[in-house]
């Protein structure tokens, strides 16, 4: 890879000026642009990219990628501007993503996964929060159906031992079922869920290269599959979890909810998983749920809900919502106050 100066005025002239590559690319009409490691450039060159792409297209998006919280990190010039409102418009969510491997395999539990996301709402402005790329696997980390089953960390073992790697049937079985937990999370959070080709299909695989293998067309996990596209299909249509207010919290070390809803329209969706290998039985009341902006203020429940995934419907009372959840399990009820 060259090497180079990226203030120099014919490079910032070559990239971002007006016959420059964000033009051409522009022109073609790839108008937003995703910055691979994004430390390794200097904060005033990624304000002159953002300068260009907006000028060329006000909705175009400047995203990053940074593997830590974005807020405090620092470098030669001192703390990065990521969130400052003129470089980045969204980071690759890793905190996320580590925050929830780690819970749902028993490294941590619920409170240390409420404690992370409410760091992340806290430390960045809304519309940064709300544009985070939301990623449970990709191309630099053990896809997520491996790292769920229990796989060793992708930087404890040789590329070797990764080749060889084989999680026991059973250890596989609790990955593909915790995988649909980890999916109900991405969906049901603010921010943009990404997916990763084959994670909907129950791909597997440790770090580059073996988790690029190809997509399992005609051969897809129904068992993850199935409900992974009922996740993602309730996320597409959804008003709540596209837009709405967001409360979250643990309901219990084993048990994370998460409450959205969408005053305009009355859609409200609720969300609850369960990592633990017994049933769960737990009441969730929105109103108990009070960090972050949107904790004040009513945040109803709607007296009928149901579950995207069972299609099971349940009524509420008094604006409490009792479930029993059984081991390892995700539920996503949606409903609608004003109906």
């Amino acid at each position: 890879m060259p090497n180079v100066n990226e203030l120099e005025p014919s490079y910032r002239e070559f990239i971002a000026g007006d016959q420059g590559v964000l033009s051409h690319w522009a022109n073609a009409g790839a108008k937003s642009w995703r910055l691979d490691v994004a430390d390794e450039l200097p904060d005033e060159f990624i304000r002159i990219l953002r300068r260009r792409l907006k000028a060329l297209d006000p909705e175009s998006v400047l995203l990053g990628e940074v593997w830590e919280d974005c807020s405090n990190k620092y470098g030669p010039e001192g703390r990065r501007g990521y969130v400052s409102g003129d470089e980045l418009d969204s980071a690759m969510n890793y905190p996320f993503t580590e925050a929830m491997v780690a819970f749902l395999t028993g490294h941590s539990d619920a409170y240390s996964l409420d404690h992370t996301l409410q760091t992340l709402r806290e430390h960045y402005p809304r519309p940064f929060f709300e544009a985070c790329l939301n990623l449970i696997s990709s191309h630099d980390i053990i896809r997520a159906a491996t790292a769920l089953s229990g796989a060793p960390d992708r930087n404890s073992v040789s590329r070797k031992l990764q080749a060889a790697y084989q999680p026991s049937e059973k250890d596989q079985q609790k990955g593909f079922r915790r995988l649909i937990l980890a999916a109900a999370l991405q969906v049901s959070l603010p921010g943009v869920p990404c997916v990763y080709y084959g994670d909907e299909a129950g791909m597997t695989g440790m770090s580059d290269p073996f988790n690029r293998a190809t997509y399992p067309w005609g051969s897809e996990n129904e068992a993850v599959f199935v409900p992974y596209a009922a996740l993602l299909a309730a996320r597409r249509d959804n008003g709540a979890l596209k837009r709405g207010l967001c409360r979250m919290g643990a309901l219990s070390p084993e048990v994370y909810a998460i409450f959205r809803w969408l005053p305009e329209t009355g859609e409200c969706a609720a969300m609850l998983v369960n990592r633990a290998e017994r049933e769960q039985t737990v009441s969730l009341r929105p109103g108990d749920l009070v960090q972050g902006p949107d904790g004040e203020g009513e945040a109803p429940l709607s007296q009928t809900m149901t579950d995207v995934i069972t299609k099971e419907t349940i009524g509420t009372d008094h604006g409490e919502l009792h479930v029993t959840l059984p081991p390892l399990t995700a539920r996503l009820y949606t409903g609608t106050t004003n109906a």
